[in-house]
């Protein structure tokens, strides 16, 4: 394709060049560039700082245009930029063509003041426009090589590629959080005005645009629209002067914080991060391409108190401020907050340029269950999938608790826990800090949040270390030194003042969480908690703390937070190790005891209700010697009689007396049956049915939770519980409640969970009916899956085949369909659409476990066909699990094959997979099971 070049002059400004465009090249003109429409990159972030300061932060004083110069030409060039997503050859081909076009249409003067750049979220290859040949860039008819040596010549020097994020993002994010309704069209409609204004020399005529535009957006402005978070730009990570020498032992590291100078800088650390990140990044269009309705997540993980928040906030500054690789990204306080990022999110459009948006949640994992989280993102994907990276950290434990959640995508990446040069270079810095030596000296095992409050102590002697530390402070410590909030109001500005004033060398920097407040990382709290306890008993001083704290929580009206720091101690390994840390071996249960009785002391009998089970088993256990057994389920019958308000409470009172210590039939034991004979729908309840059925329904217990679910039959509760115990051995009278159940619920989705369980032993033709009207109306997709399984294996799968068949071309990459697709294909292997069906599932799981039983059956399939052979091979060669026996099936299959086909099949397989075919056909099987044994008397029979 040849460059033609416009009739007279070639044009002298920018102006002109956009008219000269828009007549040569009408299509291009309405895409493709966006230069010819204004400098995009620059007008677009020096408009969003224009909108923050005009719009949401108030400051109308600085309405000038001097406040987005960037609108005009930047000292004597015209940047022309295009945004790509991804830059493949092809679309930088695509752009170097065009760059000669509009070469083409400029006069020698303009061509002197001409800039091309490419803007992309991500280089495959690290492409180069001077990399391109003639060949590259013209399919035919190329142009005179000065025409191309021009284009390429006029591409930025320094960076005629940059991988940055899109300014668009933070302008809609910006608009989104000043209430504008519907931020996409507005931004598009008042840049479109202002760079439409644009020509290079009428300034006058930009700036009454930009009037224009920002009345446009405070006429969009509305009330009632959400936003979330804070939007973090470049110029919010400027650097402060330092305003003190205290060492950071708070909570929560905050971006002031960063800001002012008050964290070590680790590169040793930050830059594989930023590496982490970067790659990332690059994954995030192949991750919502394959539109699995998961948020990708970058799980930055180690140890508590190693300084992971720290380093996420360092990691941001890289990304946004230093090396623009974003423009900005949404700083998110809380699950609430994520959960309306996620909702106000633009969503994903597969030929889109925009780049993903990206939040951070400093520890994703407090104040958040995980089912919670799974809820959340499953909420926020119902209308589509939002387009958007989430940025966290946590501890090791918690990311493998993550990757098993349904909707999240984790990359995991470790932060390595510090070593001797990570220590003295925290040790140098604090000297230079505070402007004295401190020859404080790290153990192996230390975190560096403890090794800087043993910085800090450096010099400070015992009495002044404990004189700022009031009980209520003490009391707070001795919580968060668990990992968990403190009662707020246990902590006043008074005490911090005192604590401040004793030790002005150590900033706490508080925050709110969960309806507590932390006052330092838990890494930190625990020595400031041992040195305010000094020379005393502190096994006997923390427990006695602990168990003041539940008793104020417990009269707060707050069960769920006195039930965490029980279970914090119940689960002793976090405990013993504060107590190793400060060179105490735990002593018995001098802990529990002295939590026990300051628990007593703190709060009435009835409150003490919702802890009754936990206290219950530490004295099984031998954990608290202060009640012994008989007298907690004494204590435990008592409560029954008591006027409690919550039935939730009495169930789990009446299921812990029902199940723990309670081999001898007591008091209390009959108390607790009475009770719950008669209680009705709760969680505690239910839980103790499904604990006692799943171990048999024979005995007095099973009786009672088997009279439980009787009493309980007509609610939507029971069906939960039914569907996780019922089996063949139930008794006939809850068989006949599930049947009841299904036939009243045949909408409510978990009746599909009890109809699954059904139908592993049911089989009459009641039930057979039964289980085709809830076919008929099934939209449980998991548990029809479930019920089609069950019958394919049984004695009616003839009439469930076609059925089975149809289910899974609606639901063609079903997890778990890999089990009815095996058996329909030993049942209609030749079937052409039970072939289809399983090739397309398979195209969804490759190599995985899930997809070796169906590559089994495929290749068992006659006459083996050449696409299955190639996907069996791959299977097998890239090791996938279930690999080896999947050869040993191969291998009989190709080797009973006659010459022909063997030759026939070779000739068919791709040259990269013909090494393993051969050696699967020379292959010696040194094992044979039952199903190998018959696959090679069915190939023998077929001789």
């Amino acid at each position: 394709m040849s460059v033609t070049t416009t009739q007279g002059k070639g044009a002298t400004t920018h102006a002109e060049l956009r008219e000269r465009w828009a007549s040569d090249e009408t299509r291009r003109a309405n895409g493709g560039w966006w230069s010819l429409t204004g400098f995009s990159i620059q007008a677009t972030i020096a408009f969003e700082r224009f909108v923050r300061r005009g719009i949401i932060e108030g400051r109308s004083d600085l309405f000038s245009f001097e406040d987005v110069s960037d609108l005009s030409e930047v000292g004597e060039k015209i940047r022309l930029i295009q945004v790509k997503r991804t830059l493949k050859k092809a679309a930088l081909a695509a752009a170097v063509e065009e760059a000669c076009k509009i070469v083409a249409l400029c006069s020698p003067e303009l061509l002197k003041k001409l800039e091309f750049q490419i803007i992309c979220e991500r280089d495959e290859a690290g492409l180069k426009p001077a990399g391109l040949t003639a060949a590259d860039v013209f399919n035919k008819d190329p142009p005179a090589p000065a025409h191309l040596k021009t284009a390429l010549s006029c591409f930025d020097l320094k960076e005629p590629v940059k991988v940055m994020g899109n300014p668009g993002l933070s302008l809609r994010r910006t608009l989104l959080e000043a209430g504008v309704g519907d931020p996409d069209k507005v931004a598009r409609d008042v840049l479109g005005k202002l760079f439409d204004a644009f020509d290079g020399r009428d300034r006058e005529g930009v700036e009454t645009a930009l009037l224009s535009a920002m009345a446009d957006i405070h006429a969009a402005v509305r009330k009632d629209v959400k936003s979330a978070g804070r939007i973090l730009t470049p110029d919010l990570f400027e650097r402060r002067p330092a305003s003190g020498v205290t060492l950071f032992t708070g909570a929560r590291p905050r971006l002031d914080e960063l800001r002012d100078g008050a964290f070590l800088a680790r590169p040793l650390r930050l830059n594989p991060l930023i590496t982490a990140a970067e790659a990332w990044l690059s994954s995030l269009e192949d991750s919502y391409g394959r539109d699995n309705r998961k948020l990708p997540v970058l799980w930055l993980e180690g140890r508590p108190g190693d300084g992971k928040s720290i380093l996420t906030l360092q990691l941001l500054e890289a990304l946004v401020a230093e090396r623009r690789r974003l423009l900005s990204i949404t700083e998110l306080k809380d699950p609430a907050e994520l959960s309306t990022w996620l909702e106000t999110a633009s969503r994903w459009i597969s030929d889109s340029p925009n780049q993903a948006e990206i939040g951070f949640i400093d520890d994703l994992y407090y104040g958040l269950e995980l089912d919670g989280l799974d809820g959340l993102i499953d909420r926020a994907f119902y209308r589509g999938s939002p387009y958007v990276g989430l940025l966290t950290c946590g501890m090791r434990e918690t990311g493998e608790v993550l990757t098993k959640t349904r909707h999240v995508e984790i990359t995991r990446v470790t932060i390595a826990a510090p070593n001797q040069e990570d220590f003295e270079a925290l040790r140098l810095w604090a000297e230079q800090r505070r402007g004295r030596v401190l020859p404080v000296q790290a153990r192996a095992d230390s975190s560096l949040s403890e090794y800087v409050v043993r910085l800090s102590s450096e010099g400070v002697d015992q009495v002044r270390r404990s004189l700022g530390v009031t009980d209520t402070l003490r009391a707070a410590l001795a919580i968060n030194a668990l990992g968990l909030p403190a009662p707020r109001q246990l902590v006043d500005e008074a005490d911090l003042s005192a604590f401040s004033a004793a030790r002005p060398d150590i900033n706490l920097s508080p925050v709110e969480e969960g309806g507590g407040i932390r006052i330092a990382h838990a890494e930190a709290s625990w020595p400031l908690y041992s040195d305010a306890v000094g020379e005393g008993d502190l096994e006997a001083a923390w427990g006695a703390d602990l168990g003041r704290v539940m008793g104020f929580w417990l009269e707060s009206q707050a069960p769920a937070a006195a039930r965490a720091v029980l279970g914090e101690l119940m689960n002793t390994r976090k405990v013993q190790s504060r107590l190793r840390q400060a060179g105490r071996p735990a002593q018995g249960s001098v802990l529990f005891d002295a939590a026990r009785r300051a628990y007593e002391a703190a709060s009435g009998q009835a409150l003490r209700a919702p802890l009754f089970r936990q206290w219950l088993v530490a004295t099984l256990n031998k954990r608290q010697s202060v009640r012994s057994l008989q007298e907690m389920r004494e204590e435990g019958r008592k409560l029954l009689t008591l006027p409690i308000a919550d039935p939730e409470v009495k169930a789990e009172v009446a299921a812990a007396l029902l199940s723990v210590g309670a081999r001898d039939v007591d008091r209390a034991y009959a108390a607790a049956a009475h009770h719950m004979r008669r209680a009705g729908p709760s969680v505690s309840a239910a839980k103790f049915a499904v604990a006692t059925l799943t171990h048999g329904f024979e005995g007095e217990t099973a009786d009672v939770a088997s009279a439980w679910i009787v009493r309980n039959r007509r609610t939507a509760e029971i069906g939960d519980v039914l569907a996780r115990v019922l089996n063949a051995k139930a008794p006939a009278e809850l068989k006949r409640i599930a049947v009841e159940f299904v036939g009243s619920r045949l909408t409510n989705p978990i009746s599909g969970a009890v109809l699954a369980k059904l139908a592993t032993f049911h089989r009459d033709g009641c039930f057979y009916r039964l289980q085709d009207r809830w076919l008929q109306h099934a939209s449980d997709p998991a548990h029809a899956l479930a019920v089609y399984r069950e019958q394919l294996g049984g004695s009616q799968s003839a009439a469930y085949t076609g059925r089975a068949l149809a289910f899974m071309q609606m639901h063609p990459q079903i997890a778990g369909g890999q089990e009815v697709l095996a058996l329909l294909l030993r049942q209609r292997g030749g079937d052409p659409d039970v072939l289809s069906s399983a090739r397309m599932w398979l195209d969804a799981y490759p190599n995985t476990a899930t997809a070796t039983p169906i590559l089994i059956d495929l290749v068992e399939v006659e006459p083996l066909a050449p696409e299955d052979l190639q996907r069996a091979l791959r299977h097998v060669d890239r090791g996938a699990p279930g690999g080896p026996y999947l050869a040993d099936v191969l291998a009989l299959v190709l080797q009973s094959a006659d010459p022909a086909e063997q030759t026939r099949l070779r000739g068919q397989t791709p040259p990269g997979l013909i090494p393993m075919f051969d050696k699967l056909l020379a292959k010696r099987l040194l094992r044979t099971d039952a199903r190998l044994s018959a696959l090679q008397n069915r190939l023998d029979r077929r001789h």
